[in-house]
C-alpha cells in the first residue's frame, strides 16, 4: 500500500462521517453514507488484488456519478403511450424506446453514459459486426448503431423484451442491420429455466433470485452455432453482460474468439469467481488475448471489477 493510500481513506472516513450529519434531513443521502461506508469497509478489509486503493476510491466516485446520472435520467424519462398489456413507450434522451412494464430503463441508459460497455481500444468501431448478448431492449444495440456497427445481433431469451426490440428497431430489422435472436448464449444446445425478474433485467439462468415473478422454460445455443446460422462473415465486437452465465457462453464460443479474436467487454461481478474463471477460459480459448480490469466497485460485499475487457 502506498503512502498516499492511508491518507485517502482517513479521507473517505471524515466525508462519509460529515455526510451522515445530514442523513436526518435527507434519505437520498442516508443511502448515499451507507453505500460509501459499506465501501470504505470493503476497500480496507475486502478488496480484490486488481483493485488498488485509489482504483478502489476512484470506482466508489464513479459510484456516485452513475447514481446521480440515473436520478437525472429518470427525472427527464417521459411516458408516451402503452401498447398490447404489458409494454409502455417512452421518450428518453437517447430516443424512444418501447420496454415491459416496470423496466429498468433508466439503469440502462446510465450504462451508456458512464461507458460501462467500453473503454480504450475496446469499443465497437464502424464497420463492426457485433454480439450484444443481454440485449433487454437494446440500449447498447442502440449505442453499437450509433458508432458506426454494420450489424447487431440481439441475443436476449425474455419475451417482452423480444418485443420491444422487434418494436424499437423495426427498420434495422427490415434492412438487415439489426438481426433479434430471441433465446440466450450457452455452452451447449439446451433448454434452461430462465428466472423472470420483476424489472426484466436482472433475468438469469444461473442465479438465484428472490424477487424474481416467474419461471419459463427458454432455449440456449452456442455463440458458435449462432455465428455459423446466421452466416456471419467476422464477428468484432462482443458485449456480454447476461447475469452469471457469461463462462457458460465462453466456452460455447471457441471457435468465434480463435478465428477473429473479437474485441470483448464481459460482465464479471455476478458470481464470486467470476473475475478469474472467465479470464481464464477466454485466455485458454485465444492466449494472445490482452485484459484490462474495468471499473472497481463494491459488489457482494468485495470490491472489484465489475467489467473485464478483452482486446
Amino acid at each position: 500500500m502506498s503512502l498516499r493510500a492511508p491518507r485517502v481513506i482517513v479521507a473517505i472516513l471524515v466525508v462519509v462521517v460529515a455526510a451522515g450529519s445530514i442523513c436526518v434531513f435527507s434519505p437520498a443521502a442516508r443511502i448515499l453514507v451507507q453505500r460509501a461506508t459499506q465501501t470504505s469497509v470493503a476497500i480496507l478489509l475486502r478488496r480484490d488484488n486488481r483493485c488498488g486503493v485509489i482504483e478502489s476510491v476512484q470506482g466508489m466516485f464513479v459510484g456516485y456519478r452513475r447514481w446521480a446520472a440515473r436520478r437525472e435520467i429518470s427525472s427527464k424519462l417521459r411516458l408516451l403511450e402503452g401498447g398490447r398489456p404489458g409494454l409502455t413507450r417512452w421518450a428518453t434522451p437517447r430516443g424512444e424506446f418501447w420496454t415491459p412494464r416496470g423496466f429498468g430503463l433508466a439503469n440502462s441508459l446510465v450504462k451508456l453514459e458512464t461507458g460501462v460497455y467500453s473503454t480504450g481500444l475496446v469499443s465497437v468501431r464502424p464497420g463492426d459486426v457485433v454480439l450484444d448478448c443481454g440485449a433487454g431492449v437494446g440500449a447498447f444495440t442502440h449505442e453499437a448503431l450509433d458508432a458506426g456497427a454494420t450489424k447487431v445481433i440481439a441475443i436476449e431469451p425474455a419475451g417482452d423484451n423480444l418485443e420491444s426490440l422487434r418494436r424499437n428497431f423495426r427498420p434495422q430489422l427490415e434492412s438487415g442491420r439489426v438481426v433479434v435472436y430471441g433465446g440466450g448464449v450457452w455452452s451447449r444446445d439446451t433448454f434452461l429455466t430462465l428466472r423472470v425478474a420483476k424489472d426484466q433485467q436482472s433475468n438469469s439462468m444461473v442465479l438465484p433470485n428472490k424477487s424474481y415473478e416467474r419461471e419459463t422454460l427458454v432455449s440456449v445455443t452456442t455463440i458458435d452455432r449462432l455465428a455459423g446460422s446466421l452466416g456471419l462473415p467476422r464477428v468484432d465486437f462482443i458485449k456480454m453482460d447476461i447475469e452469471g452465465s457469461e463462462r457458460h457462453a465462453l466456452e460455447g464460443a471457441s471457435a468465434v474468439l480463435q478465428r477473429w479474436r473479437p474485441r470483448m467487454a464481459v460482465a464479471a461481478y455476478h458470481l464470486p469467481d467470476d473475475l478469474s474463471v472467465i479470464a481464464d477460459i477466454a485466455l485458454r480459448q485465444v492466449p494472445t488475448y490482452r485484459i484490462q480490469a474495468g471499473c472497481c466497485l463494491l459488489a457482494q460485499g468485495h470490491v472489484r471489477p465489475e467489467m473485464l475487457y478483452f482486446y
